[in-house]
């Protein structure tokens, strides 16, 4: 688990010791080739790697693209499709998930000061744990992340439209359509509730059948039990930087008026999904992963938001301690780590 611990920690202390947004930038997308290829050119690596392989072998070649829409998450479904009827083979799909992926992470970082941190900070949990696994969900992210950006440019069109994508290839993905109706309002609780009431039945249209699924694994739970052993520990991960924005929300508003709302409306997300854990620590482990991206960006401008020098030096150091300490405890204690991720294998170094 060395070669995780040690690309976190020369990626933390590179964003830590960048001061030059351009500079910042550069590196960025130096990383994230890095992480392309690293998560990308993965072999037997991932606790979902087999039974994604098992699924791209007994692909429906004879799918037109039309029924293609009507298969549930048909974005994936069509993805592996075109790249197998192009001969190309399972490592070729996780080379261009990990590609896609990092591509729209990449591209939101443009509307941050500090690219480098945010995806140091996303290495531990979103790339590795998310993106070299759960496939499926990690692109949902990212073409969610792509509808946040476009949340912090208030173009409703342009979120709701990646949200859609996203959706295509994790349905729970559409759960976060209702923000649309907040681009460019006041957030509050009020009108969280009245977009829910405004365009939460369109997302449960289109959510369909799924609504039963998810009702029954992880509500009722006829498939047996369901549980996340890490989720409560990355639900706190991804609370603390919203209790502090909360603290410091004048300052936030002020420092960062653009960010503002996105970082408002994903606090009161957070803390409304603790009552989502009592019911489903599954639940909260899928749901940790959409709000994680937002509460790394609190973490991150939080060192510019406080006062006095000395303090900010600390905070700046705060986000990479609290994550880094996650990491060595999940590279070191966890049994899933063990048994998924070592030893990293690749096949570019066969």
């Amino acid at each position: 688990m060395q070669i995780y611990l040690l690309i976190y920690a020369l990626s933390s202390l590179a964003a830590l010791a960048t001061w030059s947004r351009r500079s910042g930038r550069v590196l960025a997308a130096f990383f994230a080739v890095f992480l392309v290829l690293f998560a990308g050119s993965r072999f037997e690596v991932g606790c979902d790697y087999h039974g994604y392989a098992l699924r791209f072998q007994s692909l429906d070649m004879q799918l037109s693209g039309l029924e293609m829409l009507g298969v549930g998450e048909g974005g994936f479904h069509a993805l592996s499709l075109a790249l197998k009827s192009m001969g190309y083979s399972y490592s070729a799909l996780l080379f261009a998930c990990a590609l896609i992926y990092l591509a729209c992470l990449l591209r939101f970082t443009r509307v941050l000061d500090r690219p480098l941190s945010f995806l140091a900070l996303m290495f531990p949990v979103l790339i590795v744990q998310l993106g070299m696994s759960g496939v499926r969900q990690a692109l949902a992210v990212g073409f969610l992340m792509l509808g946040f950006a476009a949340f912090v440019r208030r173009k409703r069109l342009a979120m709701a439209a990646w949200v859609l994508v996203a959706m295509q290839f994790h349905t729970s993905a559409v759960i976060f359509l209702p923000l649309v109706y907040l681009i460019g309002r006041e957030i509050s609780i009020r009108r969280m509730v009245l977009a829910l009431a405004v365009i939460g039945p369109v997302a449960g249209w289109l959510l369909g059948e799924r609504i039963e699924v998810y009702s029954d694994r992880y509500i009722e739970q006829i498939y047996g039990e369901n549980s996340s052993s890490g989720a409560w520990l990355r639900y706190v991960l991804v609370v603390i930087p919203f209790i502090l924005f909360e603290w410091k929300r004048a300052q936030f508003k002020q420092v960062y008026p653009q960010l503002y709302s996105l970082l408002r409306v994903f606090a009161l997300i957070t803390f409304t999904m603790a009552l989502v854990g009592m019911v489903s620590s599954v639940a909260l482990h899928r749901l940790t992963f959409y709000v994680m991206p937002v509460s790394i960006i609190a973490f991150v401008c939080l060192g510019q938001v406080v006062e006095g020098a000395r303090s900010r030096r600390t905070v700046k150091w705060l986000p990479f301690l609290v994550y880094g300490g996650y990491t060595a405890v999940w590279a070191l204690g966890s049994r899933h780590a063990s048994m998924c991720y070592d030893p990293y294998q690749s096949w570019l170094l066969q």
